[in-house]
């Protein structure tokens, strides 16, 4: 068990940033690196840490690195501090300054392909000690690593029923059921479609895949628009014939932990978003 009573003033902070690398990489040789150390100074300041703390803060075996339950909870102070000063630095306002540190979010594959993913790039000046950790998953997989709180925030297209997230409207995805100009070989001959009766050429979890694809006549499918969109112009793919006004349409929204306060770094990076939604007048 973990004593709480931890007395983290007799604790050597000088010490977090070797910890912090450590904790980060599971490795020495890269936590010396980035840490700007040698290996046997981060061993050192590690031992260090956990003579004064009385307790193991990884667990070694063979020549895997893992923290122990006392080296996560330490990570956890560590964070929650580096959290607090920002918070601290924006409250004098001398935000900007203080922003540093990682801003994690997760969104589906479908979002990489829209101008949001450049633009916070190019808004990256208001921000430039923030390093971006971007995760492509479906929506389902975002849900799960926010609430397992391994991202900060992350987009989704489809609206969770979960009540411990917030939902935040950010922008309308449209789909379209798009093929190689000319073909059609694919579609089943009846008016009343099912899934059975399609003929399922392949599968591939990827939509860069999926339109390379769509592209070389493998098939047909429905694919978000902004994507076909691409393709469309350089006149590889149509929209199937009698359905290009037909497009389904779908609400995309950042979805975050219900009552949780985000860094000051993770709201820059949301603020930048936001300002996506409405251009300026």
């Amino acid at each position: 068990m973990i004593d709480n009573q931890w007395q983290f003033r007799e604790i050597d902070s000088s010490l977090f940033k070797a910890f912090l690398f450590a904790a980060k990489e599971l490795n020495f040789t890269r936590a010396a690196q980035k840490a700007a150390l040698t290996q046997s100074g981060v061993s050192q300041k590690i031992g260090r840490l956990e003579a004064q703390i009385g307790l193991p803060l990884f667990l070694r075996v063979n020549k895997s690195v893992s923290l122990t339950e006392a080296g996560q909870v330490l990570l956890d102070f560590i964070e929650r501090q580096q959290d607090e000063l920002e918070n601290l630095f924006e409250e004098l306002g001398q935000g900007a300054r203080a922003l540093s540190g990682v801003v994690r979010y997760g969104m589906p594959h479908s979002c990489l392909f829209t101008p949001h993913f450049p633009l916070l790039l190019n808004a990256r000046e208001r921000f430039p000690r923030v390093s971006l950790k971007v995760e492509l998953c479906a929506n389902e997989e975002v849900i799960e690593r926010l609430l397992r709180r391994e991202l900060d925030f992350g987009f989704i297209t489809k609206r969770s029923e979960n009540p411990s997230l917030d939902h935040e409207p950010f922008a309308v995805e449209e789909y379209a059921l798009v093929g190689k100009r000319g073909e059609r070989g694919h579609c089943p001959s009846s008016r009343s479609l099912s899934y059975e009766l399609l003929l399922i050429s392949g599968e591939i979890n990827s939509l860069h895949g999926a339109v390379t694809m769509l592209s070389h006549g493998a098939a047909w499918s429905v694919v978000p628009a902004h994507i076909g969109d691409q393709e469309l112009e350089r006149g590889e793919v149509q929209v199937f014939p009698g359905t290009e006004k037909k497009k389904i349409k779908s609400e995309v929204h950042i979805v975050s932990l219900k009552g949780n306060r985000q860094p000051a770094r993770v709201r820059a990076v949301l603020d930048a978003f936001n300002r996506m939604k409405k251009p300026p007048q």
